[in-house]
Formats: structure tokens, C-alpha cells, sequence
């Protein structure tokens, strides 16, 4: 995964100082749409939920994170009843709206997205088109590191 620029954790970090909760939300949203891929600016916004009790949109942030503690685990649970427990739902959610490229996303997201996508096509027998070059990108890295374990 790509870092944040030093620049961009301060202004964030300034915010998060500053601003009230509410201002702070919609200042980072900003933010996330330009760097949709950062872990980082997801935990920021998920507590900046979880703090004015916006649990099921707090548990859309921190989805495919590892480690959960059980507040984070129970939002979690609120944002997928809240989705119906609709894979398809989620996995437009988490990256249908931003048609960015997965390149720079965290191993725990692709991870979590690969899920996600694996079990639609399980279910469903084939993946959505607004996720299939995600699933195929992931396929390719997974066959990838495959090959380079037996070798």
C-alpha cells in the first residue's frame, strides 16, 4: 500500500484537532474520495462515525479491518443488516462509487474485498461488472504471489 504524504496526515491530524465532529466528517470525506485507498484516513472517518453514533456507517469504514475490537465488530454487524447482508450491496458500496484501480489498496482490503467478491461469484455465479477488473486484478496478484511461493 502507498503511504500518505506527511503533508496530508498533518492537515488531517489538524482537522481532527480543530474542527467540531461533524465539520471534521465532512472535511476527511473529502479526503477519502482522493485517497479512497488509505487504511489510515478509513479508521479516522469510521471513529469520527462511531463518535456521533453513526455505528452502521462507522462499521462501512472499518469493514476490512483486521484486529477488530467488539464495538468495531458490532458495527459491523449493523452495517451489513443495514445492507440487507447483501454482498452485492456491500461490495458496490465499498468500491463501486469511486472506480478507482485496486493497485494501492492494502493487502487487509484486497484481502477482505476478495472475500467478499469470491462469494458473490459463489453465490451468484459470476461477479457484478462494476467489480469484475477489481476481481480480476486480485486474482492475478493472488496467482502471482502463488507462483512466486513455489518458486
Amino acid at each position: 500500500m502507498n503511504s500518505l504524504d506527511h503533508k496530508i496526515v498533518k492537515k488531517i491530524e489538524l482537522i481532527l484537532i480543530e474542527e467540531s465532529t461533524e465539520v471534521a466528517i465532512e472535511r476527511i470525506q473529502g479526503y477519502m474520495e482522493h485517497y479512497f485507498w488509505s487504511d489510515w484516513i478509513r479508521e479516522k472517518l469510521g471513529g469520527l462515525y462511531y463518535k456521533v453514533g453513526n455505528y452502521p456507517l462507522a462499521g462501512r469504514y472499518w469493514y476490512f479491518k483486521e484486529d477488530l475490537n467488539s464495538e468495531e465488530e458490532k458495527c459491523i454487524n449493523l452495517y451489513t443488516e443495514s445492507k440487507g447482508k447483501n454482498l452485492i450491496d456491500i461490495a458496490r458500496e465499498q468500491i463501486g462509487h469511486e472506480f478507482k484501480s485496486p493497485r494501492n489498496l492494502s493487502e487487509a482490503f484486497k484481502n477482505g474485498l476478495w472475500s467478499v467478491l469470491t462469494e458473490i461469484q459463489k453465490t451468484n455465479g459470476q461477479v457484478p461488472d462494476f467489480a469484475k477488473n477489481w476481481y480480476a486484478f486480485i486474482k492475478k496478484e493472488k496467482q502471482l504471489q502463488t507462483k512466486n511461493k513455489q518458486h
